[in-house]
């Protein structure tokens, strides 16, 4: 909403940006799913090295996702925005906007395997910690207390309003999935070894 203060142009930027961002949530949620479902399965039939080999492909699907997208808005700005807008000052504007997200488009591609990880083996309250530091303290409030308190402008609200804020705000889900999936495996497929290895969750 803070955006509207800087012109019809930086609104219209925003607005298209926050399309795009739903098509990378979407392929975000389906890894995710996809993720939680195979872990689920594996880590309750004590098969941790399934369940390792499924996050790390998740993974590395959603990486090499980002590495196509993100050449696409690095290379191709103007080209993508043209399809929703003929306007000069928003395709202009719209490059600054494409090249910031690029950090956005990483913390949404990869943070799927990560967060099916998590579902998967029951541990769901760290997602609603991630997701108010996310919503709550990155995007919001570093967006108004920098953007507007300290005044450094449009850049600020979009990066923090969403690069910075999924990039920050996730980084916990990344510390659990490699601190996991770094250890050896459990001793036996016992429910106790399992639960011990996957954090006590």
């Amino acid at each position: 909403m803070v955006v509207f203060r800087y012109g019809v142009a930086a609104t219209a930027v925003s607005g298209i940006g926050a399309k795009l961002l739903t098509v990378l949530s979407i392929v975000n949620g389906a890894l995710a799913t996809a993720t939680a479902s195979m872990v689920g399965q594996n880590a309750g039939a004590g098969s941790v090295d399934r369940v390792r080999k499924t996050v790390w492909t998740c993974a590395g699907m959603g990486l090499s996702f980002w590495v196509i997208v993100s050449a696409a808005a690095w290379f191709f700005p103007r080209t993508i925005y043209s399809a929703f807008t003929a306007d000069g000052e928003v395709l202009e504007l719209c490059v600054m906007y494409m090249h910031i997200q690029v950090l956005s488009y990483l913390g949404f591609t990869t943070m799927g395997a990560p967060t099916g990880l998590i579902n998967g083996i029951g541990f769901t309250a760290l997602n609603l910690v991630i997701a108010l530091i996310d919503g709550v303290v990155c995007r919001i409030g570093f967006s108004l207390l920098l953007g507007l308190t300290f005044g450094l402008g449009l850049k600020v609200f979009f990066s923090w309003g969403s690069s910075c804020g999924v990039g920050h705000a996730d980084f916990g889900i990344r510390l659990f999935f490699l601190r996991t999936l770094g250890r050896p495996g459990p001793e036996d497929s016992g429910k106790e070894s399992r639960m011990k290895y996957f954090g006590g969750v």
